[in-house]
């Protein structure tokens, strides 16, 4: 737990710190982050016993920016389609990958591709401020919900949410950090709405935190159920009692979803 914390809060706090800051830095920390997570999928598939495609994932994640830069959202499913026939092309050519190794390949170029595209859209929001306020409401309330469920299930947690999926997580410390970190989030931007954020309805806060919070936890049983799957216990170990870059971000992917579609739906 010790370790968990002193990796995880300077972590935090390099990304809430990037994010304030309207550079080209916050893009090349997404890529960044995005290719090593295309890596660890990819060990994690061929420990499973199967052979995707890491290079279409790669070359993806990479051109997925400027597609959307210069094309919008048009290029990116242009490109999704091209990488799409390279997988099918590749495992034609190459005999000893089969059916499910292009399975795979597609799987790679949906999670975690595209969620990492989707924290970049969060990026691109104008005014700035706004892009802002959507990013801290998908990193501050999904570390929230990540921490508070974590302290909560330990203490509290009886009834096991899903046993098959990650033994650990219990019904008490989902619902525990889903509520806290709604509370506790909604307090914070209610106080920073109208000085440092623009002054939008609080119901559209509320919403969003619930969303940013729920979605957290999806994200952090699809990344337990992968890891299940390829019969591992972390995609890495590049963050000390965090695992590797799948294992700490699981949890903003989906927020990240959830909160730029609710964005562009009700407040943009």
């Amino acid at each position: 737990m010790k370790k968990r914390i002193l990796v995880g809060v300077p972590l935090a706090l390099l990304l809430l710190a990037v994010v304030f800051i309207d550079s080209i830095y916050l893009t090349f920390l997404i890529l960044l982050f995005g290719v090593v997570a295309q890596f660890e999928m990819s060990k994690a598939l061929n420990k499973a016993g199967y052979t995707p495609t890491l290079w279409t994932g790669i070359v993806f994640l990479v051109l997925i920016f400027p597609a959307d830069y210069y094309f919008g959202i048009k290029g990116v499913f242009l490109l999704f389609a091209i990488m799409t026939g390279l997988n099918m092309c590749w495992a034609v050519l190459y005999r000893k990958r089969n059916f499910m190794d292009i399975i795979m390949s597609e799987f790679m170029l949906c999670y975690p591709a595209l969620p990492f595209y989707f924290l970049f859209m969060i990026k691109t929001i104008d005014p700035h401020v706004m892009s802002v306020l959507a990013m801290c409401m998908t990193l501050v309330i999904a570390s929230l919900n990540d921490t508070l469920a974590y302290f909560i299930g330990s203490k509290f947690g009886k009834r096991k949410m899903a046993p098959e999926l990650s033994p650990k997580k219990t019904i008490e410390g989902a619902i525990g950090g889903i509520v806290g970190s709604v509370v506790i989030g909604f307090v914070i931007l209610m106080l920073l709405v109208g000085k440092s954020f623009p002054d939008i309805h609080w119901m559209h806060l509320l919403f969003g935190c619930l969303a940013s919070s729920i979605f957290a936890v999806v994200g952090d049983l699809i990344a337990s159920a992968v890891k299940r799957f390829c019969k591992i216990k972390d995609f890495g170990h590049i963050f000390p009692g965090h695992g590797g870059v799948l294992d700490r971000l699981d949890s903003y992917l989906l927020s990240s979803i959830a909160i730029y579609t609710y964005f562009s739906i009700f407040i943009l």
